[in-house]
């Protein structure tokens, strides 16, 4: 098929005009060394952006965005909990902390993290529980890389915050206390019932004030 040759012309010479055009502009920003200017005025223009969602409620945005979870997944276990002892550094409460003092209780392990996005979905129905069931012992464990991450997050979601009051609050940097449950996607949740044996297990987010949950609570 015999081609257009003022189409082809035209098509040719736009082509390379833009490859030299743009040669010609990125010549000149080399000779009059621009590209640390440029580099910077990006990175400033981006924060600033960034600066301004968050400050106009763009935390609370993202969180509203996202809709909690509404189905209820368990993991049947049936084996005994590990004990774990953690110092008084790693407890917002500056109290030693071991799971064993608590034997003949029933408790919910929850393991959850400052950057699970997940996770920041969850804690909303984890604090409403907390409230709900007096009689279970909530521990929360984060694996974050220190008080202070955490300390910034509650800062950044103040609602969220009342977890280090209403819960025990560990610090588990290391992963010590995640590894002995094999626990490394969160959040994730164990039910560890008065005899001291996990029940079962919830891997995600959880809608943990459903009544499709209370039966799993109600057996512990």
């Amino acid at each position: 098929m015999t081609q257009n040759p003022v189409l082809l012309n035209y098509t040719r010479t736009g082509q390379t005009e833009s490859r030299e055009n743009a040669t010609g502009i990125l010549g000149k920003m080399k000779k009059h060394n621009l590209f640390p200017y440029l580099t910077l005025g990006i990175f400033l223009l981006l924060g600033a952006v960034l600066y301004l969602f968050w400050e106009k409620g763009g935390a609370d945005l993202l969180t509203e965005a996202v809709k909690p979870p509404v189905t209820v997944t368990p993991i049947r276990v049936g084996t005994p909990a590990p004990d774990f002892s953690v110092p008084g550094n790693r407890v917002w409460s500056k109290q030693a902390f071991q799971l064993q003092s608590h034997a003949g209780k029933p408790i919910v392990l929850h393991f959850w993290a400052t950057w699970c996005g997940p996770c920041l979905l969850e804690l909303p129905e984890i604090l409403q529980l907390v409230e709900k069931r007096k009689d279970i012992v909530f521990v929360t464990v984060a694996i974050d890389d220190s008080w202070a991450t955490i300390e910034k997050f509650f800062l950044q979601y103040p609602a969220l915050a009342s977890i280090k009051d209403r819960t025990i609050l560990l610090l588990d940097p290391e992963s010590e206390i995640a590894d002995r449950y094999a626990s490394n996607k969160f959040p994730e949740t164990f039910l560890i019932n008065s005899q001291g044996i996990i029940d079962n297990k919830f891997v995600g987010a959880q809608p943990w004030i459903s009544p499709a949950m209370s039966p799993y609570l109600d057996h512990l």
